[in-house]
């Protein structure tokens, strides 16, 4: 589920308007976005004047919401942890693997080779 949610927010942060692709949660302030993927749902801030998106917390949309934005109570134990640290790493990995192809100029296509998509 980690990769499967890291090439939504990747996705998502390629988007001209990505705000399209999310929900915004109401009665929040700051602001808070949702993004479906499955049945997860990733919870985020979205800073539009510096294309900045902001992971709160992944999790099953049963509990996300009351988890992290209510402080009602939450996972524990480490299924929780790796699947935290998880996403981080795909997060991170992903940050530095656009970081490269952009600094090679690499096409759409070629970056779809180095990763094994084509």
């Amino acid at each position: 589920m980690a990769r499967r949610i890291n090439r939504e927010l990747v996705a998502l942060g390629a988007e001209e308007n990505p705000r399209r692709f999310v929900s915004q949660l109401e009665s929040h302030v700051p602001p808070y976005f949702s993004l479906h993927v499955g049945d997860f749902r990733v919870v985020m801030r979205m800073y539009d004047d510096r294309r900045v998106m902001i992971v709160v917390d992944p999790g099953p949309r049963t509990t996300i919401y009351r988890e992290v934005l209510t402080g009602g109570p939450r996972e524990t134990g480490t299924d929780h942890e790796k699947r935290l640290i998880a996403v981080q790493i795909e997060q991170a990995d992903r940050a530095i693997d656009t970081l490269v192809y952009d600094r090679y100029g690499l096409t759409p296509e070629e970056c779809a080779i180095v990763e094994g998509w084509a």
